[in-house]
């Protein structure tokens, strides 16, 4: 009966200190009406600081240049980027085909055999999208995303090569 009575007493003061923790602890989510700050895919809120304008960089010396027919390095380079070895703010420019499939285009290599390798760019601003496997020369900067550098590229650094 001892043991019964010992039992329930624990238990009750369990619930009860669980029941006392911080009202204002960080796990309060934030109400979804929230739009005040809002998170573009580098993971940058609006209306911060530190937001990077890539109109006012200077893409005339690239660090990075991938000629047309040079898969394994447009390969190398997506695989940096996938695994952030890329550092922010990397110029580069590279020739390729451009590609609509997926959300975003891409700039690809032909890998032979009907595969095409590439990486995703982040078009910035309005442009006249070429037509699929058009051969093009893009140039822009790796940005911090979420999940991997991001290539960034300014609507006006879209050029098709002839």
């Amino acid at each position: 009966m001892k043991k019964s009575a010992l039992t329930f007493l624990s238990i009750c003061l369990l619930f009860g200190l669980a029941g006392c923790g911080d009202k204002n602890d960080d796990t309060t989510n934030l109400p979804e009406s929230d739009t005040s700050k809002q998170t573009d895919s580098t993971g940058t809120k609006e209306g911060d600081s530190q937001t990077l304008d890539i109109s006012t960089l200077d893409y005339s010396s690239p660090s990075i240049v991938i000629e047309f027919g040079e898969v394994d390095a447009l390969v190398d380079l997506a695989s940096k980027a996938q695994s952030f070895a890329v550092e922010e703010g990397t110029i580069a420019k590279i020739t390729g085909l451009y590609s609509k499939g997926g959300s975003h285009p891409s700039i690809d290599q032909d890998a032979g055999d009907g595969k095409y390798e590439g990486i995703v760019m982040f078009v910035e601003g309005d442009y006249d999208e070429p037509e699929d496997k058009t051969k093009v020369e893009v140039t822009g900067v790796f940005l911090k995303g979420q999940y991997y550098m991001e290539f960034h590229v300014p609507a006006e650094n879209i050029k098709v090569v002839e």
